[in-house]
């Protein structure tokens, strides 16, 4: 299978199908309310797997935010935006590891925020 490609990889063969899988993420993704109301913040580091078909065959949380309800936000997210888009045949793969990153901050100004890295 292969050593799990980040997210945001710079990969020319991976780059356009990952921002293609950001984007489903992303829009799934959101910082809970009671996150916000106790100015949690975190970095969590989530593995998943994605079939050839696009289906979630695989989702593991790595290493937690030490925070359930962030954890559990960003594991959501990446199940609620599947069906990912088929593996593309140049990939020449039945089965993409990615490892991402989730960043939850709380900025300073009148809005927290939270940051996909990888």
């Amino acid at each position: 299978m292969g050593q799990a490609v980040p997210l945001d990889t710079p990969d020319p063969n991976y780059r356009e199908y990952m921002q293609r899988l950001r984007q489903r993420i992303y829009a799934k993704w959101d910082y809970p309310r009671e996150a916000q109301n106790r100015e949690l913040a975190g970095r969590l580091v989530i593995e998943f797997h994605i079939g050839k078909d696009g289906q979630l065959l695989r989702l593991e949380l790595v290493s937690s935010s030490g925070e359930l309800v962030l954890d559990s936000s960003a594991l959501d997210a990446v199940k609620m935006a599947e069906r990912y888009p088929p593996l593309p045949d140049a990939m020449q793969r039945d089965v993409l590891p990615v490892v991402a990153i989730f960043s939850y901050r709380i900025r300073t100004t009148q809005s927290s925020t939270f940051q996909l890295l990888q």
